[in-house]
């Protein structure tokens, strides 16, 4: 494959070139399965912070790798490829308005029933409070942070969609959407930084809930440019301090992004706080 200048994570190039010389039967194996996925997942995010394409040889493998894995996960990964190269192209002038416009409506439709396959077990437990660490009056628990961290990338598509029709007039539900996946986000957060909201919490925050944080920090950023309520961006922003104040790597440099560079992309945010290693 070409090389890409300015990859943050040279390594996972040399992780695809092994994946691209296993013989095909090893992708049974899942622990070659694992690895698949996870260097997939970063070399996509990290062609978006740098705006390139998506590489061929990439494309390839996950074609092959198709008859051998599935779920939310590997959806997730295919579909963010697509965004990616998507969004590369459209910046570059590839595309007409219409084209643009034609293609998210269908790629809004094909992420809300991607998220309506992904297993009810999934899902959350709702949890009401008035602590100030909760946004709108409750938070959800997930049965494992893995689940949301799936779910929030989720979102984060789901967003990064709707701003593009946003651009656009006549574009039904997308305000909605937009206040309803941004809340989903913030409810994902005391979870992991309440002491009561699981037995394992302390304050200070634990190791595992400083790790926790992190994988939080580019779903965040990405409701607070999309949000269009300033009060919930001030909470993240708050949030964001927050964890910064409490040792979670990167949290300070979001906070500052979201005061100094609010337009920064996502993408760019997730590579400069290295959220691929945390969502993998």
């Amino acid at each position: 494959m070409p090389a890409h200048p300015g990859l943050p994570l040279s390594h996972i190039q040399a992780a695809l070139s092994i994946l691209q010389t296993c013989p095909r039967r090893e992708f049974s194996n899942p622990i070659m399965q694992q690895l698949a996925s996870r260097t997939a997942f970063a070399l996509t995010l990290s062609c978006g912070a740098t705006e390139t394409p998506i590489p061929e040889a990439l494309i390839r493998l996950y074609n092959d790798l198709n008859s051998y894995m599935s779920g939310p996960l590997w959806i997730l990964v295919g579909l963010t490829m697509r965004l990616v190269d998507f969004h590369a192209a459209a910046r570059a002038g590839k595309f007409s308005l219409s084209y643009i416009l034609e293609h998210a409506r269908a790629f809004r439709e094909e992420l809300s029933q991607a998220q309506s396959n992904i297993p009810r077990s999934w899902g959350p437990r709702r949890i009401d409070t008035n602590d100030t660490l909760a946004f709108g009056g409750y938070y959800n628990v997930y049965a494992r942070h893995e689940l949301c961290q799936i779910l929030n990338s989720y979102r984060v598509l789901r967003l990064g969609v709707c701003a593009i029709l946003l651009k656009f007039p006549n574009s039904s539900g997308v305000t909605e959407e937009l206040a309803q996946v941004t809340q989903e986000i913030c409810a994902t957060v005391p979870q992991f930084v309440l002491p009561q909201a699981r037995p394992q919490n302390t304050f200070p925050l634990s190791p595992l809930q400083i790790l926790e944080c992190s994988g939080l920090l580019t779903p965040l950023y990405a409701a607070a440019q999309n949000t269009q309520d300033p009060v919930m961006h001030a909470w993240i922003l708050r949030t964001v301090i927050y964890m910064a104040d409490n040792g979670v790597k990167g949290a300070r440099t979001v906070a500052g992004i979201m005061t100094s560079s609010p337009d920064l992309h996502q993408w760019k945010v997730c590579s400069m706080v290295g959220n691929y290693a945390v969502f993998a």
